[in-house]
C-alpha cells in the first residue's frame, strides 16, 4: 500500500510540474532520440521493474516518466538536458 501511496504522490508531482511548465510555455515533452535514451536507461538499471515497466523508486511508469521535460531519475541516473 505504500508503495502505490508513494507511486500516486509521485504521479500528481509530476503532473503540477507539466501543466506548470506549459502553462508558463515551456516544453513539455523531450524529443524521441531523449526518451528513448533514458529508457534505455532505465531497462538498465537495478531499480527497473521490468514486468511492470517501472521504476522501484519512485513507481513512476518508464515509458511515461521517460517522455516528460519536466522529471529526472530519482537515482540521478538520467543525462542532465537543457530543454
Amino acid at each position: 500500500m505504500q508503495k502505490i501511496t508513494k507511486a500516486v504522490k509521485n504521479a500528481a508531482g509530476a503532473v503540477r510540474r507539466v501543466t506548470v511548465a506549459a502553462a508558463q510555455g515551456s516544453k513539455v515533452f523531450v524529443g524521441e532520440k531523449l526518451t528513448a535514451q533514458r529508457v534505455s536507461i532505465c531497462e538498465r538499471c537495478p531499480n527497473f521493474v521490468a514486468k511492470r515497466r517501472q521504476c522501484a523508486l519512485c513507481g513512476c511508469f518508464v515509458a511515461v516518466k521517460a517522455k516528460l521535460s519536466t522529471e529526472k531519475c530519482p537515482d540521478n541516473r538520467w543525462p542532465l538536458t537543457n530543454v
